[in-house]
């Protein structure tokens, strides 16, 4: 971006007569720049775990803040003194320039302390947002200081190559910052009457507050850029503006309950993760060298990041393996806690994939499309663990419940497939381990999924063959459809489960081959059940074909416990 806005600042000396006029605005061109790029490097600093580097990286924008300061107060003299509209929009400049530097000393001090990340990040986003305003302000002084074609391009590219990158880069911190808080407040908000729960989730209203604000600012800028910058940043921005944080702020209340606070705080997590997958796109398209080819930077970032994710979907199967078996019993609260706890760990292992797209190159390699869709389909399965929660709450609803789980199985086996591919694309040997037993944990998850929807999608069966000794009985073809539904849903969990246990060893494999061809089988008398068992159709037709499904299930069942012990 300094290159650019070098060529942008030379061109800006044909823009007033006065020498020393010139001089000065030419200089705050530079000088903004510099604090561009001051606030870009301290905002990728501190998105991360380093607080010393970050500090650091905030003390050198006083320094850069304080100079443009005091080129911007030359220029209100020099450019013709206090009384023209030239010099009124150079006074603006000035004062959100000083208005910023205050700011900095705030951001110092809580950007010296990792606890602090989350005020951090809330500073920067106060002093980007001044940053923004001083822009803003200089900009019009190219036009109302002298005005020709020449100062109103430099105008536009002023801000699409100062504001739009260091908009993006502010906004990417933000996004990060809101989800750091979100996932300290899923943690404390086990218990939505202490302290620190109420704490948590204020102050991520906090910072998705002061993002609300600045994000739709940024679209603005990015707009005079390419196309496919406008894209990324309006679609992070509708992820932003989306994300229900009043609606977690009434749900985490004291008189609350932990799950209804969890589900809204994990929706919030879904958007940031959504929000974040398009500004990863956003911080290649939009920057001033977009048609430069990425390049992935093989470091120790990139290899923590994709070990520690993969540990983390392995914690998600355990979650949902757990959520599963306790969800198909009575106890309710037993099952909302496991919910609760699936909500927790798809934050994180959210969390940790979206900050690996950054660390591990950025787009344009087929390493961080791997992480881009794990990252996709971990938002996905998100959204879908809080429609879980509440169906697995109501008696009624057991059997949507389990077909809300086998979905966020789902998505978690693309997320899975995806975080492994990745171990090789990405050349991170240091995974390989980790990957494998991964690979191991995975099998034992897709079978423990599949036994839950065989089971679900016999009792199903069974209800609708008591039913439907009257076939004219409505409840008779729901109860069928149901029972169709679940079958259906099953055959890419089927798929999954034999593609991650194939490789384990051949007793196994042919085990959950024998599931898969029995499943395939049930196919058949379902689909033809769904047209027997309702009015106008053949009532023994309809208990023949029923019954072959129940044989089919049955068989699957029978394969699956071979499985369990042949394959774990």
């Amino acid at each position: 971006m300094r290159s650019s806005l070098m060529v942008l600042a030379s061109a800006a000396v044909a823009m007033a007569s006065d020498p020393k006029c010139v001089e000065d605005i030419s200089q705050a061109v530079y000088d903004l720049a510099d604090c561009s790029d001051a606030v870009t490097a301290a905002t990728a600093a501190c998105k991360g775990d380093d607080s010393a580097k970050c500090a650091a990286e905030v003390s050198k924008c006083v320094a850069a803040f304080s100079t443009a300061s005091n080129t911007l107060s030359r220029a209100v003299t020099d450019c013709g003194g206090p009384g023209t509209q030239c010099a009124q929009d150079i006074t603006n400049a000035a004062t959100a320039t000083a208005t910023a530097s205050a700011k900095l000393a705030q951001a110092v001090s809580d950007c010296s302390d990792a606890a602090d990340k989350g005020k951090c990040i809330l500073d920067l986003l106060d002093v980007s947002d001044d940053l923004g305003h001083a822009v803003d302000n200089i900009v019009l002084a190219t036009t109302d200081c002298k005005k020709s074609k020449n100062v109103v391009d430099i105008a536009r590219k002023l801000r699409a190559y100062t504001f739009c990158e260091v908009g993006v880069s502010t906004v990417t911190a933000g996004v990060a910052g809101t989800t750091f808080e979100v996932t300290k407040a899923l943690e404390s908000c086990t218990n939505v009457s202490s302290a620190n729960c109420t704490r948590d989730v204020t102050l991520a209203k906090d910072v998705l507050d002061e993002l609300v604000k600045i994000s739709p600012k940024v679209v603005v800028y990015c707009n005079s850029t390419t196309p496919a910058c406008e894209a990324d940043v309006a679609q992070a921005n509708a992820a932003i503006t989306k994300a229900p944080m009043n609606d977690a702020v009434t749900a985490c209340a004291p008189s609350s309950t932990s799950t209804a606070c969890r589900i809204k705080l994990a929706a919030v997590s879904a958007d940031m993760g959504t929000a974040a997958l398009k500004l990863s796109g956003a911080a290649k398209d939009c920057s001033s060298n977009s048609t430069a080819v990425s390049k992935l930077a093989a470091n120790e970032k990139c290899v923590e990041d994709i070990s520690e994710t993969v540990y983390q979907l392995a914690d998600c199967s355990d979650a949902i393996s757990k959520a599963v078996a306790t969800c198909k019993g009575d106890d309710k609260a037993a099952c909302s806690a496991d919910i609760s706890a699936c909500v927790a760990e798809f934050a994180e292992a959210s969390n940790t994939i979206s900050k690996a797209v950054t660390d591990c190159g950025g787009p344009g390699t087929q390493c961080a499309q791997d992480i881009s869709n794990a990252a996709a389909a971990m938002a996905s399965a998100s959204s879908k663990i809080s429609q879980a929660a509440s169906d697995c709450d109501s008696e009624e609803k057991k059997l949507e419940c389990m077909l809300d789980l086998v979905d966020v199985s789902d998505d978690l086996g693309h997320a899975i497939d995806s975080i492994t591919a990745a171990t090789t694309d990405c050349g991170k040997n240091a995974t390989s381990a980790a990957s494998r037993k991964l690979k191991s944990d995975v099998c034992r998850y897709e079978i423990v999924m599949v036994s839950a929807g065989v089971a679900a999608a016999a009792e199903e069966v069974a209800k609708a063959a008591k039913i439907c000794a009257n076939i004219t009985d409505t409840a008779c073809a729901e109860d069928v459809d149901k029972s169709k539904s679940i079958v259906d849903g099953l055959v890419p969990v089927v798929n999954r489960m034999v593609s991650g246990c194939g490789s384990a060893n051949a007793t196994c494999a042919a085990d959950v081959n024998a599931v898969k061809s029995s499943l395939d089988k049930a196919q058949t008398p379902i689909g033809k059940a769904a047209d027997s068992c309702k009015a106008g159709g053949s009532a023994t037709s309809c208990k023949i074909d029923l019954a072959g499904t129940s044989a089919d299930l049955a068989a699957a069942a029978l394969d699956l416990s071979k499985a369990e012990k042949d394959c774990l």
